[in-house]
């Protein structure tokens, strides 16, 4: 199980995560969900970016590609 956790970081405010069930069964298939589904998050939240977490709490992956990681919380 994966969660895809987006990042909202509007200026002057505190960052906010989003968080969705990755519905693939690896890493790799809840990056492509999440790539096709933060375009749709921006325009609802103002996400610009996304992690990938696993069972154990462990990031497992981070995009889009060349995104800040340093920006998470």
């Amino acid at each position: 199980m994966y969660l895809i956790e987006y990042l909202s970081a509007p200026a002057g405010q505190p960052p906010t995560i989003y968080t969705e069930l990755a519905l693939g069964s690896t890493p790799e298939e809840a990056m492509d969900q999440a790539d096709t589904h933060l375009p749709k998050m921006a325009t609802k939240f103002g996400a610009q970016g996304y992690r990938i977490v696993d069972s154990n709490k462990q990031c497992v992956g981070i995009g889009p590609e060349g995104f800040l990681s340093t920006r998470w919380p």
